[in-house]
């Protein structure tokens, strides 16, 4: 009796480790296909090479600022772009060169509005809305500790490394697909964005806590300058 009861309990542990493993199968399949089916962009780095497992930073886009995703677009992005440019670009446009820069010519990659609008139709992983905040308080803080400066040819990679650090801090998520998702929204390179996360962290002293006062200050400026409507953005949440 006893080792029909084992051979019983055997077959049903085989069972459930075989539905397990399936699912976390189908898991990583439907990942993978959820980074297929994000559009590529014309790349930030123009040095980088087209490989078999990195096909997704190639120009397949012809018209450099055609998002091609249904989603609501919850804020006004050329609003949003000329809010940082007037805010936070180094006023002597004379900015350092650093491994935020990118190496193509940024007349041929996507503007600034439509960058934050691609990672908004993406924003899967975050309250996009609350992210936006929080990547404005980091560009805030990075302007005024870094002697790098801001401009046009590192504001993209500022603007991926806030959002996806912003992403980061909330949710706390570390998987590789979660990586490879981020990267191929942000147009880099997987190692790209784990360098730019790395010497960010350490421009800003690792100082990402967000409190009340930064982060109503804020959000009452991007009311106030018609960015976005009040009922779209959340109150601060300690």
């Amino acid at each position: 009796m006893s080792e029909i009861l084992s051979i019983k309990m055997e077959r049903m542990f085989d069972a459930f480790i075989g539905t397990f493993h399936r699912s976390i199968s189908k898991a990583k399949l439907n990942e993978e296909e959820k980074i297929k089916n994000v559009i590529a962009i014309p790349i930030l780095d123009s040095s980088l090479k087209k490989s078999k497992s990195e096909p997704i930073l190639s120009s397949l886009l012809k018209e450099k600022n055609k998002i091609v995703v249904a989603k609501i677009i919850s804020f006004d992005t050329l609003k949003l772009e000329e809010y940082i440019k007037d805010k936070y670009y180094t006023k002597s446009k004379v900015v350092s060169p650093s491994h935020y820069d990118i190496t193509s010519d940024p007349n041929d990659v996507i503007s600034v509005g439509k960058y934050f609008e691609r990672i908004m139709n993406y924003s899967r992983y975050m309250p996009f809305n609350v992210s936006v905040i929080m990547s404005i308080i980091y560009i805030e803080r990075f302007v005024k500790q870094s002697p790098i400066g801001l401009g046009i040819k590192n504001i993209h990679k500022i603007i991926a490394v806030t959002i996806f650090l912003s992403s980061k801090f909330m949710y706390d998520i570390e998987s590789l697909s979660y990586f490879k998702y981020f990267a191929k929204v942000f147009g880099v390179e997987i190692k790209v964005l784990h360098k730019i996360e790395l010497e960010f962290l350490k421009d800003l002293d690792y100082k990402l806590y967000i409190g009340r006062e930064d982060y109503d200050r804020v959000r009452d400026d991007l009311i106030k300058n018609r960015i976005v409507s009040e009922s779209l953005i959340p109150k601060y949440i300690p």
